[in-house]
């Protein structure tokens, strides 16, 4: 089965007293909102802040020396030589204050953040203690409190921790995002987050829009980047009046590190090789490529699963999808969350076939386009390297967990060029385990675990999934016309792009 794995919150350090753990949340809640009654001051109206340490705040006491974050009177280190009300992230957490070791691993700390030119926030603070539930460990517990800009800077920060971590550190951290904070606008980022609500689509003549017709012969290569790389293609076989059918194929294996060398370089489907082909078909209705707003994007094999998912869409988004965020600026898509090529047992314990073989989707979620016009995703087309137009979209989940497409600006083909699901979802690599990813090249045989495992080829940490669009052959044997948005019908409704 050639699956995009779904993506659980990511938790440092090692398993805790769940319990506990909450009472401690809400007490370090009841702390930061007492800071925020004692410390605010009146403000004129229509001024607004998202901080709980505005600048229009009292300042605090200056840093030792007036180094940019020196150890702040109450003992706790903060980056980039803040001038708010401080935060003892110690106290915050119920410990008692750092002693000098402690102190000098948390200046450690500061200076790994400082040093690192894409963290701009000035208002994160470090604390170290020895302090654990309540109980003393041999091992530091680095504690983090105060905010960052964005939530790329908040995964920049976890990961430099990450990568100077020691065996038996844990890493906690109460840090929250304040967007006032951010400087980038989201018509220049791809960086997956939205801090205005978009505005009037600009749409690019179509003279600078090239065409990707729907049609047998079509090909779609695609680079895929999922606890190892592998690439896939999907051909369109058919197109009448009630469905799109395309076949899928690709060459897939388990992440190199887990095997060794011998069953890694090897011919697909040979004796003991980790490579193996895949091949499976998809037949997506006319109907769905208009309207349909649930993306199953996860192909398995159709020896038990049909191959027809009604009210899907398979390699895009559908016409209604894309007319929603260019009209309005945003949609709302559901996502395959798992799949398989098995019967499921319903709630009479019958078992029955599941359609497409997705048996579990994540629930509606809204999506926003970012920025006004046209992104561009560089694709071979026919062999001619082409800037395809296309409309960014973010997508944030109710856990937290972020995802991003650039769906092809055409409503009779609004094919997904890239998507990144979980971004910013596989952490770094810590010390050690760098060391067995070395080590694994010549052996194999190592095994990442967690709830979102490290990767070998991702040493600085990166996203979970993701979705490149690299080639485009268009051998289309139908000619192609092009109407106005809105309901279509007969040869409009077949020519609807992918989904």
């Amino acid at each position: 089965m050639t699956t995009m794995r779904p993506v659980n919150s990511h938790r440092l350090g090692k398993k805790t007293n769940y319990a506990q753990k909450f009472l401690r949340t809400i007490f370090v809640v009841l702390l930061i909102a007492g800071a925020i009654v004692t410390g605010c001051s009146h403000k004129p109206t229509g001024q607004h802040s998202e901080r709980p340490n505005g600048s229009d705040l009292p300042s605090s006491s200056p840093t030792d020396g007036g180094l940019p974050g020196a150890p702040q009177p109450n003992g706790a280190s903060t980056i980039g030589g803040q001038k708010d009300t401080p935060i003892d992230v110690n106290a915050m957490y119920g410990n008692p204050p750092m002693d000098a070791n402690e102190a000098a691993l948390a200046k450690k700390v500061k200076e790994a953040l400082v040093s690192d030119p894409r963290i701009t926030s000035k208002r994160i603070y470090v604390g170290v203690t020895h302090m654990y539930n309540g109980a003393r460990r041999n091992d530091p517990v680095i504690q983090l409190a105060g905010s960052v800009a964005s939530e790329d800077e908040l995964t920049i920060v976890t990961n430099d921790l990450i990568k100077m971590k020691e065996p038996g550190w844990d890493i906690e951290h109460s840090l929250w995002v304040d967007r006032s904070q951010a400087t980038q606008s989201p018509q220049s980022s791809q960086s997956g987050q939205v801090m205005d609500a978009p505005g009037l689509w600009s749409e690019p003549p179509d003279s600078d829009k090239p065409k990707i017709p729907l049609c047998p012969g079509l090909t779609v290569v695609t680079a895929i980047a999922s606890q190892g790389d592998y690439e896939s293609i999907k051909t369109i076989e058919s197109v009448d009046a009630k469905q799109v059918r395309l076949k899928y194929s690709s060459e897939t294996t388990l992440p190199w590190w887990e095997v060794p060398p011998a069953r890694r370089n090897c011919e697909a489907n040979t004796p003991g090789c980790a490579i193996t082909t895949f091949v499976t078909h998809r037949s997506v209705l006319t109907a769905d490529l208009e309207s349909a707003h649930k993306y199953d994007q996860i192909f398995v094999t159709d020896k038990n699963s049909p191959e027809t998912a009604p009210g899907t869409t398979a390699i895009g988004t559908s016409a209604a999808v894309l007319r929603e965020l260019k009209d309005k600026g945003e949609s709302e898509i559901d996502l395959c969350a798992g799949a398989d090529d098995a019967p499921m047992m319903d709630d009479q314990r019958k078992l029955h076939p599941v359609p497409g073989g997705c048996f579990a989707w994540r629930s509606p979620m809204p999506i926003r386009r970012v920025g006004n016009q046209p992104a561009r995703i560089r694709v071979l087309v026919d062999g001619t390297l082409v800037d395809l137009p296309a409309v960014q979209v973010l997508m944030t989940e109710y856990s937290g967990r972020r995802n991003e497409f650039f769906f092809l600006d055409d409503e009779q083909n609004p094919l997904t060029l890239k998507f990144r699901l979980g971004i910013g979802k596989v952490p770094a690599l810590d010390p050690s385990t760098r060391q067995l990813c070395e080590a694994a090249k010549e052996k194999g045989n190592l095994s990442l675990g967690g709830e979102d495992p490290p990767s070998c080829d991702l040493p600085e940490g990166g996203d979970r999934d993701v979705l490149t669009v690299t080639k485009i052959t268009t051998k289309c044997g139908i000619p192609r016309t092009f109407g106005n948005s809105g309901a279509s019908t007969g040869v409009n409704l077949l020519e609807k792009a992918l989904a």
